[in-house]
């Protein structure tokens, strides 16, 4: 029996957020997947007002992939965004991590340290 088909999305609820959750729940549905959303909010930041706003948002994902048949998770971290993913990603057997590229902080980090981290 072959493996299951799992994606990672980051997604930090931002311009650009629905087009990247797009791409990987396409992904998903395509190789006939799971998706997981991982929200890493900074310790620094406080709780605000767009709470309301999330949740709407996360509401209508879960609609979109139910509506494809996609399996979604939701995971929600405090720390740092490229240190969460990669603990979030070694402890579930991935096969794709999606990304935005609008900061590109997150990914050259996880990228300078996914070589020497393995």
């Amino acid at each position: 029996m072959a493996a299951m088909f799992r994606v990672l999305c980051g997604i930090d609820f931002l311009p650009g957020t629905t087009d990247v959750f797009s791409e990987a729940l396409a992904l998903s549905h395509g190789q006939g997947g799971d998706l997981t959303l991982l929200n890493v909010v900074s310790t620094n930041r406080q709780p605000h007002a767009q709470a309301h706003d999330e949740a709407i948002a996360l509401a209508a994902m879960q609609r979109m992939a139910k509506d494809v048949g996609v399996t979604l998770r939701m995971v929600a971290r405090r720390g740092v965004a490229a240190t969460s993913i990669l603990e979030v990603a070694h402890g579930t057997p991935f096969n794709l991590v999606v990304l935005g590229a609008r900061r590109r902080r997150a990914t050259t980090w996880c990228r300078s340290r996914s070589v020497s981290a393995s």
